[in-house]
């Protein structure tokens, strides 16, 4: 599933929420089953810390985040 942008929706509860709707519904399934999905983000300092797309970046993100508090945050979606 592509994901949206974060900055796009009005908290990143809503934006988690609706990221697991996505992935819950991107696959078919018969009717008599379920799907369980998630999305997860953490937040420190006020920022959204995504996936890190190299070794270097997570190692930034850690050095930013350590010693600090984050908030992380799940949506699940159960369809």
């Amino acid at each position: 599933v592509e994901e949206p942008d974060p900055s796009t929706f009005s908290s990143a509860e809503a934006y988690v929420v609706h990221t697991a709707w996505l992935k819950a519904h991107a696959i078919e399934v018969p009717t008599d089953e379920w799907i369980l999905s998630a999305d997860t983000m953490v937040e420190a300092d006020g920022r959204v810390i995504g996936k890190a797309a190299t070794r270097e970046e997570a190692r930034e993100l850690l050095s930013f985040q350590s010693g600090g508090v984050q908030r992380v945050i799940t949506g699940v979606c159960l369809r």
